[in-house]
This record gives C-alpha cells, structure tokens and sequence, in this order.
C-alpha cells in the first residue's frame, strides 16, 4: 500500500474464489499494518468481476484491437462499474 498506493486492489484466479474469506482478513492486515489510516481509507479490496474468464476476454480484446487498429472501448468506465466489495458505505 505505501510503495504502490493504489486506488484499488483487486484479487483474481482461483484462491479469489473464497470470496470474504480470503477479503476479510487481507482488509484487517492492510488496517493493522499500514503507517496511517490515508493509505487504505476510500481504496476498496475487492474480489474480481470477470472471474475465470478474464483470460479469455482479455485475448479477445487484444485480438479486437489488433484487427481495427486500436483501442476497444467497453462502453463502461471504471466509475460505473460495480468494483466495490459490496456495500458501497463499506471500505473495509
């Protein structure tokens, strides 16, 4: 969180699936460790949305690009997807 300081931090592949089990925890370590509360407060540490699949489209996205010669725009944009862990008054 110090080096990084990321606006989000996102768990995927196959231990992600235990969803807040594994969250919970990571969320109370970040909590207890961390050198003030501005590191985490406001980032959410979430669980993947696009799950096993995420390999797969992402190919299909770079294939998209390759093939029109450029970006692909998803139509959504970071602020209207659902990236929070659940509740969105609850950050940790």
């Amino acid at each position: 969180m110090h080096l990084f300081n990321p606006g989000i931090v996102i768990f995927g592949g196959g231990v992600s699936q235990t969803g807040e089990l594994l969250l919970a925890p990571i969320r109370e370590a970040v909590k207890r460790y961390t050198l003030s509360p501005a590191y985490w407060e406001g980032v959410p540490i979430v669980q993947a949305q696009l799950g096993d699949d995420v390999g797969l489209l992402g190919a299909l996205a770079l294939a998209i690009e390759e093939s029109v010669g450029g970006p692909v725009d998803s139509g959504t944009s970071p602020a209207s997807t659902p990236l929070h862990d659940g509740a969105s008054s609850q950050r940790m």
